[in-house]
């Protein structure tokens, strides 16, 4: 069976080394995130990289696009970062949803300052006539005939509970239909039970149809379409300006990002070697059940606990407590005490992809556990970050 996140993943490595650029955020951006797949819906990838340093201080310009793959199954492009942050500073909502996607494929440690720094551009005047755009453009061209795809009613209805959405709540919209249909929890005049209804039925023909199959229209659901449109393109039209002007917080995080960040350090000389043991975390009464000369047995001893970690086939009886499920690599070689900071690195930027650790220290080197599920996943992840494993 085809395995489309490895392809995605070994297209993003393939573009670094290619282009010799880091991707820092790597997402999802069409109807897979948005909640509403068909059978044969397309994967919209879309990413965001920086250069190394020295590539934005020449006079001449440089590509800013990256067009990699674009068939039946991927479409995979993404932008620099210095375009990226330009659009935030617009208040640009394609990239505001890029940096909320709810599928993420790679992120690097260093984007969540980017993003928090982002997100404080947000215009709701920029989103409202963005979305307003969006639905209307679609109404006008997909919508007006007695039969149609039901793929093009959600290119309307999403953007439209968005401006819904950013009345209400005055946010950044989720980029998921299915958080958009919370807001009937609360319904109104024009967000009735008979319209979330009708929606309900919708996705659900969506999901058992073909993209290109045409089909008649729903009652509620264009007249929905049809009246709110009418609705959105006054309230856009009459939204105040409230663009923030200065970017100066986003040069300041675009400085700090090339002047500070470890991107592009060479990781040669840190080797992981993955070890093919699954782990069990303990507490036990004393370690008089453990045999300690037996390889990968960790002990713990404070005024409060005696801690074990082993192999789950060395768990003792006296164990009180115990967490299964661990797999680990370790840092080959003996570590001088004067490193600084391999241990946090590795640390960082699997908490950027929202992967736990356990960590663990001997007199020669760092072991570091995760949780089997994540394991797969944080080799890919450190592979892609420049370390040897």
């Amino acid at each position: 069976m085809r395995d489309i996140r490895k392809e995605i993943l070994e297209n993003l490595d393939a573009i670094e080394k290619q282009y010799d650029v880091q991707i820092l955020l790597a997402v999802e951006s069409g109807s897979r995130a948005w909640g509403f797949a068909s059978p044969d819906s397309d994967y919209d990838v879309r990413f965001i990289y920086v250069h190394r340093p020295e590539e934005y201080l020449r006079i001449g310009t440089m590509n800013d696009v990256i067009e990699w793959q674009l068939d039946e199954v991927l479409d995979i492009n993404g932008w620099d970062l210095r375009k990226a942050l330009l659009a935030f500073g617009k208040g640009n909502p394609n990239v505001m949803e890029w940096a909320n996607s709810p599928i993420v494929y790679r992120k690097a440690a260093e984007w969540d300052g980017l993003k928090e720094a982002a997100m404080h551009y947000f215009s709701e005047k920029s989103a409202l006539c963005h979305y307003y755009g969006t639905a209307n453009r679609t109404l006008q061209e997909y919508l007006t005939g007695d039969v149609i795809r039901y793929k093009m009613y959600f290119y309307a209805l999403r953007p439209l509970l968005c401006c819904r959405w950013i009345e209400r709540y005055h946010t950044v919209p989720p980029m998921e239909f299915a958080k958009l249909l919370t807001m009937f929890r609360e319904p109104d005049e024009v967000l009735t039970q008979e319209l979330y209804a009708a929606i309900a039925e919708l996705l659900t023909r969506k999901a058992e149809t073909e993209e290109k199959d045409l089909n008649p229209q729903m009652p509620v659901i264009i007249s929905f379409i049809r009246e709110e449109c009418v609705r959105q393109k006054q309230i856009s039209e009459a939204a105040p300006d409230d663009h923030r002007h200065d970017v100066e917080e986003l040069n300041e995080a675009f400085r700090n990002l090339l002047a500070g960040r470890e991107l592009f350090q060479e990781q040669t000389s840190i080797v992981l070697e993955a070890l093919d043991i699954r782990f069990s975390v303990c507490k036990v009464t004393d370690y008089s059940g453990i045999d300690l000369a037996q390889p990968f047995c960790f002990t713990g001893a404070t005024d409060e606990e005696n801690s074990l970690v082993c192999p789950e086939r060395l768990v003792p009886e006296n164990t009180t407590a115990r967490d299964d499920g661990w797999r680990g690599f370790r840092i080959i070689g003996q570590l001088d005490f004067s490193l600084i900071g391999i241990l946090a690195r590795i640390s960082k930027i699997l908490a950027a992809n929202e992967i736990g650790i356990f960590a663990i220290s001997t007199y020669n080197t760092d072991y570091i556990l995760t949780k089997e599920e994540n394991f797969e996943k944080a080799l890919h992840v450190l592979k892609a970050s420049g370390y040897e494993i």
